[in-house]
C-alpha cells in the first residue's frame, strides 16, 4: 500500500485512520506512526488513532510509547467514549459495557 499523500489528492482523517488500521493488521509500525501523526494533526481530539496506536505499541512491547501516547491523550483532553461488546445468543443480542455495570438484551424479530 502506498502512502496516501503520494497520490494526486490530499488524504483526509478517514483515509489516515484506515491507513493506521491496515498498518496495524500488517504490524508495520513505521508507517502506522506516520499515518497517526497526520491523523492527530487533522483530528487532535479523536480517540480512534490514539487507541489504535496504543494497541499497536502494546503488541510490539513498546511500553514507553504506550505511556507517552496515553500522556498525550490526557494532556490534549482526549476522552475515549464508552466501549460496548455485542454477542448474539440464539435470537437475542446482548450488549455489555466495558465497565460491566450495564447490559441490555434485544430480541431479534423475523418477519
Amino acid at each position: 500500500m502506498r502512502n496516501p499523500n503520494s497520490a494526486n489528492y490530499i488524504a483526509d482523517a478517514t483515509i489516515w485512520g484506515a491507513f493506521i488500521t491496515s498498518r496495524r493488521i500488517q504490524k508495520n509500525l513505521r508507517f502506522a506512526e506516520t499515518a497517526a501523526k497526520n491523523h492527530f494533526e487533522l483530528e487532535p481530539h479523536n480517540p480512534a488513532s490514539y487507541v489504535l496506536m496504543t494497541n499497536l505499541y502494546s503488541m510490539s512491547n513498546r511500553w514507553k510509547d504506550v505511556k507517552r501516547l496515553k500522556d498525550s491523550m490526557k494532556n490534549a483532553s482526549v476522552k475515549n467514549g464508552p466501549v460496548w461488546s455485542w454477542i448474539q445468543i440464539d435470537q437475542t443480542i446482548h450488549m455489555f459495557s466495558a465497565q460491566g455495570k450495564t447490559s441490555y438484551r434485544y430480541r431479534i424479530s423475523t418477519f
